[in-house]
């Protein structure tokens, strides 16, 4: 480069000297200068000294690995992406963090109900579509089986922005493992229903006979229904006057309270607390259930 255009140059130089005779000073510079130039320019070099690369226009592409073309001006859209698409690596992080997203927001987008318990917790439920059809055979005409339980492992509360334990208090005197423990602690499962109006009924049964409240039996599960009706008749299915098929057990809106509580007054009670049915069963316990098909309390 530096040969080509001394010799460029040289040239030039020589014409200048032949008519300095005849042309002033000042021209005979002009003319080196642009004599200059020329050289440069003819041997492939840009007026201020560097050579020119085709890959030095903003936006050139070049060839990636793959034989793909990319551009080398990262502050162009990539040719090889749509309008306004993210090139493959920001989209690979976008569907990480929607995934992200989506589990942890499972409690706010479910389609399934928040409820909300005496003590002012609340609780998310979820569909479990296998604790669903479990009610098939249990169901009564026109009836539907539940969708959306709750699941003891996420007791999510998206109000408080917590997750509690079986312990949580969903009345003043009641804590939740004392509803539905006995489906848990024997390996039934951790899918289960408590119904807030069930609960506040106890709460207010509790009050009314001033003395603590123990409870043998809340929610069951349709399987664990079958065990106990197994256990009572030897069929599953039940056996009417001593173990129902349709219990209200399932429906987490049913307790069996202590024999201490198996009297008329305690049946009372249990109506004015707001119970659509109270039962004094089998000699052992009394039975309270808020049934909707009952449109005001029976007593039995």
């Amino acid at each position: 480069m530096r040969h080509c255009a001394t010799s460029h140059f040289a040239r030039a130089f020589s014409r200048g000297l032949v008519f300095a005779p005849q042309r002033r000073m000042g021209i005979l510079r002009a003319a080196i200068a642009v004599s200059f130039s020329v050289a440069m320019l003819a041997c492939g070099a840009s007026p201020d000294g560097e050579a020119q690369s085709p890959s030095d226009d903003a936006g050139t592409a070049t060839q990636d690995d793959g034989g793909a073309a990319t551009a080398t001006d990262t502050g162009t859209t990539d040719a090889g992406h749509a309008d306004g698409a993210a090139p493959a690596s920001d989209a690979a992080h976008a569907s990480d963090s929607a995934a992200a997203h989506d589990t942890a927001h499972d409690t706010s987008t479910s389609s399934c109900p928040v409820l909300a318990y005496p003590s002012g917790v609340h609780i998310q439920t979820y569909e479990d579509a296998t604790m669903t059809a479990s009610y098939a055979h249990h169901l009564a005409s026109g009836q539907t089986a539940p969708k959306c339980f709750l699941d003891v492992t996420r007791l999510d509360d998206p109000i408080a922005n917590k997750r509690y334990d079986m312990s949580v208090m969903v009345a003043t005197n009641f804590a939740l493992s004392e509803l539905v423990g006995t489906e848990v602690s024997q390996g039934y499962g951790n899918i289960v229903l408590m119904d807030p109006e069930a609960v506040a009924s106890l709460e207010r049964f509790r009050v009314a006979v001033g003395t603590s409240v123990s409870v043998n039996s809340g929610f069951r599960s349709p399987r664990h229904q079958e065990a106990t009706c197994n256990g009572l008749c030897g069929m599953p299915l039940g056996c009417p006057g001593t173990c129902a098929n349709n219990s209200r057990h399932m429906w987490g809106d049913a307790f069996d309270l202590p024999l201490a509580f198996y009297t008329s007054h305690d049946e009372d009670l249990a109506c004015a607390a707001g119970f659509k049915f109270a039962y004094l069963e089998s000699g052992t316990h009394l039975h309270v259930d808020r049934n909707p098909a009952y449109a005001t309390c029976v007593k039995q």
